[in-house]
């Protein structure tokens, strides 16, 4: 004959620990979807465009200024888009995966293409990641047209300015601070620049 009052005291400390991890799981899944909602609050605060994607070219998940800075108007419509897409150059996107397969991407300054079609420079980071037995690329860019405008500006005036003063008639120095001399045409006879700079 089994007594019935020990196993109403089994079933008991069964339903009290059955209740008790009920509430641990609870509260362990509380914390998880906190900290997600946290990490996405913070990927939505970055100035910058974040995309998960695959090393096929799958956009797997990103923030609102990844398909913001593409030019498309919502995150469903953007991750349609194979990645090579996104290259002005598709023999950009294989530079890319060379230098994935060698380690970390750091500062890869590449044109890349708005949904109408209109080419900026970005500056691109990118770490292979394992996520859930899947590698991932997590990729991070910027728009760096402006800078990109403005070296290409200084560029050009350097060069005018180096034609000007190289082929001037008339004697062309420029002194620094210390009021040294730090270059000089060719137009004072017998002397090099190597021996007046400086």
């Amino acid at each position: 004959m089994i007594d019935i009052t020990e196993l109403k005291e089994v079933e008991r400390k069964y339903r009290t620990l059955s209740e008790g991890l009920e509430q641990k799981i609870a509260e362990r899944t509380k914390k998880l979807e906190e900290s997600e909602r946290k990490s996405k609050e913070l990927l939505e605060a970055l100035p910058i465009g974040i995309i998960l994607s695959s090393p096929e070219g799958k956009s797997l998940e990103c923030n609102s200024q990844a398909y913001k800075i593409l030019g498309y108007k919502s995150k469903n419509q953007f991750l349609k888009v194979h990645v090579l897409d996104h290259y002005h150059d598709p023999n950009d996107r294989k530079r890319f995966i060379r230098l994935h397969d060698r380690g970390i991407v750091k500062d890869f300054e590449v044109q890349l293409k708005r949904e109408d079609g209109s080419v900026f420079w970005a500056s691109i980071n990118s770490k292979t990641q394992d996520l859930e037995n899947s590698i991932i690329y997590v990729n991070s860019f910027r728009d760096i047209t402006a800078r990109k405008v403005v070296e290409q500006e200084l560029k050009e005036s350097e060069e005018k300015w180096r034609a000007l003063s190289e082929n001037s008639p008339a004697h062309v120095l420029l002194l620094d601070r210390e009021h040294k001399i730090i270059f000089i045409n060719r137009t004072v006879p017998d002397l090099s620049k190597e021996e007046v700079i400086g």
